[in-house]
């Protein structure tokens, strides 16, 4: 999976490594199976993550004899738990800029200048939310925010404003099959006409959106933080869209999805990306007339072994506009709705004012 956090947190505890590497000690010795390129397939937390990746290459360097004192164990294990870390791993984007694939460098030459990114927010916990009405988002169920505070840019540039809501802890739900990927939520208080939504891209039937040109969002360098923001591009994999069940094999997936590949052979598309740790629930868009539409969010990813991206890696999003119809019921009254509602009301207002007035006294 991409992960349920950000990636890498600060200050692991002792504790939490020296458990995992017993583990995977253990686990090595007998089946010798485990890769550091396989745990974004493991339903595990960020912090976990990063101590069996830790604990594998500290037995790596044990077992090539690198580290066999064991005073020297010790000091690695602590520098490697209390040294500033990254918090999470940057998309992978082929020929990679800043300027041209980091939002808030706020450059001229980004590739989506063009488009409104207001609308995609980042929680305390590092979460990512996409906004489809004033009130509800989406994002991975397994990377959802609680009860945390979300921030909104209104533009490219960080110093241009930005406004925060609060997640509403009382609402929430799966979208999709029971253990699904796509989770509704809502903030507890409408955002302003600043910040904009999303319409949902929905395709009939769904694999007319096959070879689809797709805008994937994930954090930059950074890793954390309301700004780590980038952008990339795919192209949806012919015969990917699938309902897709990874949940009895440790993974996070039983909805509709697709997937796209990162290709370098003949030679790598400009921009071509790939998902990593802490992309989860952050969204791919569909440039439908000049407009954004929302049609995923990330979800999983398979790594063929190389440490970075390479060819015939394969990053999953849950197909959300697979479900539009399901999310505009939840999420968004039918104008119909409430004009008939309001119709209604003014009716039984009139006729009881009448039946009062008639009534003898």
């Amino acid at each position: 999976m991409v992960g349920e956090g950000v990636g890498l947190s600060w200050g692991i505890k002792l504790s939490t490594i020296a458990l995992p590497y017993h583990l995977l000690t253990r686990h090595s010795a007998r089946k010798g199976t485990l890769e550091p390129d396989r745990i974004e397939s493991l339903h595990l937390s960020q912090e976990t993550q990063f101590a069996i990746f830790t604990s594998f290459y500290l037995l790596k360097l044990w077992q090539n004899s690198q580290m066999k004192s064991p005073t020297r164990f010790a000091i690695a294990i602590f520098c490697l738990s209390f040294a500033g870390m990254p918090t999470g791993f940057a998309i992978e984007v082929a020929s990679y800029s800043a300027a041209a694939h980091d939002r808030f460098e706020n450059d001229g030459t980004f590739i989506e200048s063009a488009f409104d990114f207001s609308g995609v927010g980042r929680s305390t916990g590092n979460h990512w939310v996409t906004m489809i009405s004033d009130t509800h988002f989406v994002t991975a169920e397994h990377f959802r925010p609680t009860n945390q505070t979300v921030r909104f840019y209104f533009a490219n540039d960080p110093l241009g404003g930005f406004e925060e809501r609060l997640v509403d802890g009382r609402f929430g739900m799966e979208i999709g099959p029971t253990g699904s990927d796509i989770w509704l939520g809502k903030l507890t208080a409408a955002t302003s006409t600043s910040v904009t939504s999303y319409d949902l891209f929905k395709p009939y039937p769904l694999t007319n959106a096959e070879l689809e040109e797709i805008y994937t969002v994930g954090i930059s360098d950074g890793g954390g933080g309301f700004t780590d923001f980038r952008v990339g591009t795919n192209q949806i994999d012919l015969g990917s869209i699938t309902q897709r069940d990874t949940t009895g094999t440790g993974g996070v997936l039983n909805n509709q999805s697709y997937s796209f590949t990162y290709n370098t052979i003949p030679m790598t598309p400009p921009n071509e990306s790939f998902v990593e740790v802490g992309d989860s629930g952050a969204p791919s868009f569909v440039n439908n007339g000049g407009v954004l539409q929302l049609i995923g969010t990330h979800s999983e990813r398979f790594n063929l072994g190389a440490a970075s991206a390479s060819n015939g890696d394969i990053s999953y999003d849950s197909f959300v506009g697979a479900y539009g119809d399901e999310i505009g019921f939840e999420a968004v009254p039918e104008p119909g709705s409430a004009l008939l509602i309001g119709v209604g009301s003014a009716f039984f207002l009139v006729f009881f004012r009448r039946r009062r007035v008639v009534q003898p006294s």
